[in-house]
């Protein structure tokens, strides 16, 4: 409990006293985004693509393969329960 409280103060003090930017007219009507022009530029977006792809195939991959593992527990379970309910 000490903890939790601990890090929600910490939460509260660093967000008060975090340096705040205004935001201006320019902000609204900026088009233009540097970072991703130039990744465009020199092909690298390319490759944060294909990292975020790869991340999101594993991530899919990795659920499908709990999902067949838990359907294998849970029919396991399931005869397991109706072996039990033969032996009474």
């Amino acid at each position: 409990m000490k903890n939790i409280l601990l890090i929600l103060v910490l939460l509260i003090v660093v967000s008060v006293y975090a340096d705040k930017k205004p935001i201006t007219e320019r902000d609204y009507t900026n088009t233009n985004i540097e970072m991703a022009d130039q990744l465009r530029a020199e092909g690298k977006i390319y490759v944060l693509v294909a990292i975020i792809l790869v991340i999101f195939v594993g991530v899919i991959g990795y659920l499908v393969f709990l999902d067949k593992k838990l359907t294998k527990v849970e029919q396991s379970r399931q005869q397991q329960l109706e072996f039990d309910k033969q032996l009474k």
